[in-house]
């Protein structure tokens, strides 16, 4: 058969297209197959950032279960976790009740109801299911009274006039207005937390130190051993680590007879949100530089 030499020439053009599309999908199929092969496994960074943006909290004692496995198994357990399916309910009946209020006209006020009885059960559930966690360290919490209240302030301060009058007698209050949220009374105290103060340099000096919050102050409790030669000794909260000492934070009151009793202007929540750092016992306003005792305070 006879080709011209257009026809000839645009078959040759179909033929090398057709190979180097050929190509082309066989090259990306043994990149895919070879990146199929290749698992992520997930470190102590990379799980840092996963619990900040699913659950906007911390690494807990617990997580390091997930450390060293692949990616897809460790975002598998997590959304398969009673954390995450109690507030994903939350999550859900919130914008389920959400939808319903903006329906226009689709909906009677029964129905809207309804959606608004999903919520309270959904809030209750997560209620009751917190109940049944283990207590959790002051040092590690997430989030202190303070912090929630901001957040509900930033959101009332993003509505218009309207929402927020309507939120002042809605969402803001119990049977009577409570004003706008930094108005509401946060909670005045929050749980102990109790540490060991370790001997340095051969004192023989050991102890406790417990911290608790009252009416919005942090009160620290030392009780020690092994000090009674030593008259008063300083104690600070240090930056940085007992190894490695930085600048004083906040200046404790002296151990005197084994003791050292010392309210702070700062909430525990504000403390402990300038973690690390360290309490460290002096001997005596003489002896400044020797340490004998002392403890780290880290995540």
């Amino acid at each position: 058969m006879y080709l011209s030499k257009k026809v000839f020439g645009l078959a040759m053009v179909f033929i090398l297209a057709l190979g180097a599309l050929s190509g082309f999908l066989l090259t990306n199929v043994s990149r895919n197959v070879a990146n199929a092969q290749v698992q992520c496994v997930v470190d102590e960074s990379l799980l840092t950032r996963i619990y900040g943006g699913i659950f906007h909290r911390p690494l807990d004692a617990g997580a390091g279960f997930h450390l060293g496995k692949n990616l897809d198994t460790v975002l598998n357990d997590i959304a398969n976790s009673a954390e995450h399916t109690q507030y994903s309910g939350m999550f859900k009946a919130m914008k389920a009740f959400e939808e319903a209020k903006r329906a226009p006209g689709e909906l009677s006020q029964a129905d809207k109801d309804k959606y608004l009885n999903l919520l309270d059960s959904a809030l209750t559930t997560v209620s009751a299911w917190s109940d049944t966690l283990p207590e959790q360290a002051l040092d590690n919490a997430v989030i202190g009274p303070d912090q929630a209240r901001l957040a509900i302030q930033n959101a009332y301060e993003m509505m218009n006039v309207i929402a927020q009058q309507n939120a002042q007698f809605g969402l803001f209050q119990a049977l009577e207005n409570l004003g706008p949220p930094q108005d509401i009374a946060g909670p005045d105290v929050a749980p102990s937390h109790s540490v060991g103060l370790r001997e340095q340099n051969n004192s023989g000096v050991s102890g406790t130190a417990v911290m608790s919050q009252v009416d919005g102050k942090t009160k620290i409790v030392i009780d020690l051993t092994g000090t009674s030669a030593y008259g008063a000794s300083p104690v600070h909260i240090h930056s940085g680590s007992c190894s490695d000492l930085g600048v004083i934070v906040h200046p404790l009151n002296n151990v005197v007879n084994g003791r050292s009793d010392t309210t702070l202007a700062v909430g525990a929540h504000e403390l402990f949100a300038q973690l690390p750092w360290a309490i460290n016992v002096h001997k005596s306003a003489d002896e400044i530089n020797v340490y004998v005792a002392c403890v780290d305070m880290t995540l």
